[in-house]
């Protein structure tokens, strides 16, 4: 088996399939190689030095974040969790107070670059999924969810995957564990069910979403 990712041509699996592969690219002149993946589609990538286990965070990202909203977040306190728990945001309705067009503006920024967040870190899916229902329209209360949002990724700028891939039985070659859950109605503005769940595979998560 061999996974192949374009453009970046970020190749895994067979060490005689992927040397294979990466002669027949060279000879046509379209990759390079690095001696060991560091750095990928914005992601920090970190080994131990056997390279059994690594870790996967986006501390440019974080940087970026507290770049631009930092001067909005450094009077707030540090939280545990990343959204308001039972909060559910509601979208501006007509004759309520919105937004004025720069502060709109912001909170667009704001959640589209802690969209890209979510690549390393599932314990905000649901959070963004929130922010994300008010890009629209928000309210003042959801810009302030924002910047709590932001200021939990500063302060927990460390976070990111654990990849430690976990032995499995003799004679069973994948171990796949789905936690799933969902909140029936639980939309304050369409009483939409909410869902979420996460994917391991060996003890490493592969896939998320709420």
């Amino acid at each position: 088996m061999l996974v192949s990712y374009v453009d970046d041509n970020a190749i895994a699996g067979d060490e005689a399939a992927i040397e294979d592969t990466l002669k027949g690219l060279n000879e046509h002149g379209l990759t390079y190689t690095r001696e060991s993946l560091t750095d990928y589609l914005s992601c920090e990538v970190i080994f131990n030095d056997d390279e059994t286990k690594a870790w996967i965070g986006q501390p440019h990202m974080v940087k970026k974040l507290k770049k631009e909203f930092w001067e909005e977040v450094k009077g707030m306190k540090t939280y545990e969790i990343p959204g308001t728990p039972n909060q559910g945001l509601v979208r501006v309705k007509d004759g309520e107070q919105g937004l004025d067009g720069e502060s709109h503006s912001r909170y667009r920024t704001g959640v589209g670059m802690l969209l890209y967040m979510l690549k390393t870190r599932p314990d905000l899916a649901n959070a963004i999924r929130e922010l994300t229902k008010c890009v629209s329209d928000p309210s003042p209360a959801a810009y302030k969810e924002m910047l709590r949002v932001i200021k939990f990724v500063i302060d927990t700028a460390d976070y990111g995957l654990k990849i430690h891939p976990t032995h499995v039985t003799e004679g069973l070659k994948w171990k796949l564990v789905l936690y799933s859950n969902s909140d029936w109605a639980g939309d304050k503005d369409d009483r939409k069910s909410i869902s979420g769940h996460i994917l391991y595979v060996n003890g490493v998560p592969v896939t998320w979403s709420s």
